[in-house]
């Protein structure tokens, strides 16, 4: 959908859990520029909850995110575990 040479749309990848199925998968999505999902500032962090009280308008939570710095140090510290792990000088 276009709207005025403008897109309408934007594309996201969110993480789906199902618990019914017990899977957790993530892909490309559109969605439309009025969905919460689309208005992301930065590093924020969103998740929806759509349960059977929550089906028609679902539970949205948003909020900052650790930003890139936080971010960097601890996939830092994780590889660094993983180095130690493995037993890696």
């Amino acid at each position: 959908m276009h709207d005025g040479g403008q897109s309408s749309w934007v594309l996201v990848t969110p993480l789906f859990c199902q618990q019914t199925a017990c899977t957790v998968f993530a892909c490309l999505q559109q969605v439309p520029l009025a969905h919460p999902f689309a208005n992301l500032d930065g590093s924020d962090n969103i998740i929806s909850f759509k349960t059977r009280r929550y089906n028609e308008q679902p539970l949205v939570i948003r909020g900052p995110g650790a930003g890139a710095e936080v971010t960097a140090a601890g996939v830092f510290g994780d590889l660094l575990h993983v180095i130690k792990m493995l037993g890696m000088p």
